[in-house]
């Protein structure tokens, strides 16, 4: 019995001729893209972040009634845009090399199953990267992009200052998108042609300027 037990976990273990290749193209991937996503990432929290405490300040220290109620709802969408960023964003892109260099390799076994860590992780990373430059990412922001406006247009007659608020909300929704790192994207459709790895279902939420979005991938 011991010896089938034995041949069995050696037989579920056993790595194929191309194991190593596929390992080192995914990490290679995700060690490239991780600086971009980093780099992204920091980038705009701190942008939401500044925006926040500076309109904040404003709307704590000016007299003007106009100016505050502008700044009060300025400074709420931004901040809805930094829990966006800290609870949405595509963060898997940001550390999933540093997880699998951690992981065991002393064994078939452990490189196995380091070997299907890897590739779930490039393929979860390109999901993110894909949902938050998606068109219905977009249709999304857009809406939360409104929701400003119409508070200063229904609620306080500040058709100036909505349309203010408007106009450049939907200029930074853009830019998030656009410049949202895509390099997990590249590198999964590359792995897929190259190794056959299959795509799998998933569910995440993404990142849009004044809130998130919750997808089911398959």
């Amino acid at each position: 019995m011991a010896a089938s037990n034995d041949a069995a976990a050696s037989e579920t273990c056993r790595e194929s001729p191309d194991s190593r290749a596929r390992y080192e193209h995914a990490l290679t991937a995700l060690e490239q893209g991780k600086r971009a996503a980093r780099s992204w990432w920091i980038g705009w929290t701190s942008g939401y972040s500044v925006a926040t405490a500076a309109q904040g300040l404003v709307a704590a220290i000016t007299t003007d009634r106009g100016t505050r109620i502008d700044s009060v709802v300025g400074a709420a969408e931004s901040a809805v845009g930094v829990i966006g960023m800290l609870v949405a964003t595509p963060r898997t892109p940001m550390w999933a090399s540093d997880d699998l260099l951690a992981m065991d390799d002393r064994t078939p076994c452990a490189r196995v199953r380091r070997l299907e860590r890897a590739e779930e992780l490039l393929q979860r990373s390109a999901r993110e990267e894909e949902q938050a430059r998606s068109w219905y990412t977009q249709i999304i922001g857009d809406v939360l992009n409104l929701a400003a406006p119409a508070v200063l247009w229904i609620g306080y007659k500040r058709y100036a200052s909505g349309w203010y608020t408007l106009v450049p909300g939907i200029a930074v929704q853009e830019a998030q998108i656009l410049t949202q790192p895509t390099a997990a994207i590249v590198a999964a459709r590359l792995h897929r042609g190259r190794f056959g790895t299959p795509n799998a279902m998933a569910w995440s939420l993404s990142p849009l300027p004044g809130g998130v979005a919750l997808t089911w991938v398959f």
